[in-house]
């Protein structure tokens, strides 16, 4: 699970790839429920770029839940996307995008306890993140936003693949669990997944653990550390929920 990211602040990587610009994102780092560029294409067939909230919205969720539905939808399996109800819309219309980002972040516990690792390229250029986006319309106002918005919300959810092959992110998250990793796009393969319906998509996710990445040990600083325990309380929030029987599989099924 990737809950954590660098967008991008390289306007020149990001007109060479689009041909277009940069918005940038509020915060330095990126937790879910906050905002990010994705480039993606609209029902029109135009390309855009924008910044949307990570963690999906479907344009089908009702006001009561609109605010805290992020909590559950930053990351979506590439084994379960077209089936889980969360995802199902989104991807049956191919509403793919891009994440635009300079770099991730996971725990390694190679040292016996969790290490927050920096995680990027071999080249040191930004990159894309293979994503689902979703807009929705009805009026409501997320306050807890960076840019509030009481109709038109755009969002998005990363998606991710099975690591047990790649080199580097099979060695993040503690041994027990399963090994996930975002899917890492170069700017060669956007068009191609942008365009893709999604029955090229089992095609395209065939080389997706040839990239290489690379990992460093990279400590949070105080504010950072803030951040995260922020999203630290949603799981707690989560978890919670799932224990509670009148809730479980409710809960389960959507996500």
């Amino acid at each position: 699970m990737c809950t954590n990211f660098t967008p991008t602040t390289d306007t020149a990587w990001v007109k060479r790839a689009f041909a277009q610009d940069l918005p940038m994102a509020p915060n330095p780092e990126v937790y879910p429920g906050q905002m990010a560029p994705i480039a993606y294409v609209d029902h029109q067939g135009q390309l855009q770029i924008e910044l949307a909230q990570f963690g999906l919205l479907p344009s089908w969720v009702d006001e009561s839940r609109a605010k805290t539905f992020h909590r559950h939808t930053y990351n979506a399996r590439i084994e379960s996307v077209q089936t889980k109800p969360s995802y199902r819309q989104a991807w049956g219309r191919s509403q793919l995008a891009v994440l635009l980002v300079d770099d991730f972040f996971e725990p390694c516990y190679e040292s016996g306890s969790a290490v927050r690792h920096r995680i990027k390229t071999s080249s040191g250029e930004p990159f894309g993140v293979a994503c689902l986006w979703d807009r929705w319309t009805r009026s409501h106002e997320h306050r807890d936003l960076e840019v509030p918005t009481k109709n038109n919300l755009l969002s998005f959810s990363m998606i991710t693949l099975n690591a047990d092959e790649h080199p580097v992110m099979s060695r993040m998250h503690p041994p027990e669990d399963e090994k996930r990793m975002p899917w890492v796009l170069l700017a060669g393969q956007f068009q191609s997944w942008l365009r893709a319906q999604s029955n090229e998509v089992e095609k395209l996710v065939s080389s997706a653990h040839l990239i290489s990445l690379e990992d460093q040990a990279h400590p949070r600083s105080a504010f950072k550390r803030a951040q995260s325990a922020k999203v630290s309380k949603d799981k707690i929030d989560n978890l919670e929920q799932m224990d509670n029987p009148a809730q479980s599989s409710s809960q389960m099924s959507l996500f």
